[in-house]
């Protein structure tokens, strides 16, 4: 079954030359895709198409929005050609705010697409044999070996809060997203969407919250103290009784 909502909400955007869908696919799925220009708003995505091609995401992005833009344009044209590869990676690409390079995209986002066939190794035969580039294709034989080696990471438990290997932010990110908070710590914080990027660094949470972008804040400081300094990742559960709180380099995975 087919479901699809959608959601732009442009809060400040520089207009640049765009970049071909085709051209972007490419350079994404070669990890080397740059945007150097700043651009500011939200994008909300409810959609199955099915194949494992999925996009759920609710994200505000302070730096990247175009990106974002450029990257859903490109997935539904992709879900129109059934190039269900291309969408796989360009779904997970929306998910980690719109960057993409080769550490993450062999790190991360690798991680996240072995996640995403919930042990079906045959599901990357599909994504392999409808993507539109022989470099894809390769991608996504290379992650089939990998998953069927069994070797994950998960995170490890302490306490409330908890730290982890994986999906880990740029420290200076971090702080750059949190000046952003603190400077609008009295702003409430959104039903939608339910994340907050800056460039590699995200603070998510889990559930509708009566939050103020304050609380946000104090989440973002702790994590960075706690996990983010020591090149982890980081998640608050229970956070002001609001569900949980993740600090990452995805919008989305906080649950």
């Amino acid at each position: 079954m087919f479901f699809k909502n959608i959601i732009y909400s442009l809060g400040y955007a520089t207009i640049v030359t765009a970049v071909t869908t085709d051209q972007f696919v490419l350079d994404v799925s070669l990890g080397k895709f740059v945007n150097n220009v700043k651009s500011e708003g939200s994008l909300v995505v409810d959609v199955d198409p099915g194949f494992g091609a999925q996009l759920n995401v609710s994200i505000y992005s302070f730096d990247n929005y175009d990106t974002l833009v450029t990257a859903y344009e490109s997935y539904e044209k992709a879900i129109s050609q059934q190039n269900f590869g291309d969408a796989v990676l360009l779904a997970e690409t929306i998910d980690f705010n719109g960057i993409n390079n080769n550490q993450i995209l062999n790190g991360d986002i690798a991680n996240a697409i072995i996640a995403r066939a919930k042990s079906d190794i045959s599901i990357f035969d599909v994504w392999s044999n409808s993507s539109s580039t022989a470099e894809l294709s390769n991608y996504f034989q290379n992650l089939k070996s990998l998953a069927s080696s069994d070797k994950f990471e998960f995170i490890a438990k302490r306490d409330n809060l908890q730290c982890s290997g994986s999906h880990v932010p740029g420290s200076g990110d971090c702080q750059a997203l949190a000046s952003g908070l603190h400077n609008s710590m009295g702003n409430q914080v959104p039903y939608s969407p339910r994340s907050t990027c800056y460039s590699s660094c995200c603070v998510s949470w889990s559930s509708p919250s009566s939050m103020t972008n304050g609380d946000l804040y104090g989440a973002v400081a702790r994590c960075l103290q706690s996990c983010i300094y020591n090149d982890q990742s980081c998640e608050i559960r229970d956070y002001d009784y609001s569900g949980n709180t993740c600090v990452s380099n995805r919008a989305t995975g906080c649950s």
